[in-house]
């Protein structure tokens, strides 16, 4: 039986590309989605999370709020982008009154 220990890294990164890309299509429509949906696959093994930090795709959309965290994140994402184009996607906390 082969685990995932045996995958070279190549493969684990192309995975991991694949599932992250798929559930990125379907949550656009959604509006649901956050940057920190990538904690699951970080928090498997040290493994999984090496290689997610060398898998550039993984880093082109970052979504940020009104947090002092948010030009942080953003920069951390971009390096870890290696050059690809990045998305920054800018949400609100709360609706705004077009009566303010």
């Amino acid at each position: 039986m082969v685990t995932e220990r045996f995958l070279p890294p190549e493969l684990l990164s192309l995975v991991f590309a694949a599932v992250y890309n798929d559930s990125k299509d379907k949550a656009k429509s959604m509006m649901a989605r956050t940057s920190y949906e990538l904690v699951d696959t970080l928090l498997v093994c040290r493994r999984w999370k090496d290689i997610a930090y060398q898998t550039a795709e993984l880093w082109t959309t970052v979504y940020v709020a009104h947090d002092p965290d948010a030009s942080v994140r953003a920069q951390t994402y971009a390096n870890r982008a290696r050059g690809l184009e990045i998305d920054i996607i800018v949400t609100a906390l709360k609706k705004f009154s077009s009566e303010n």
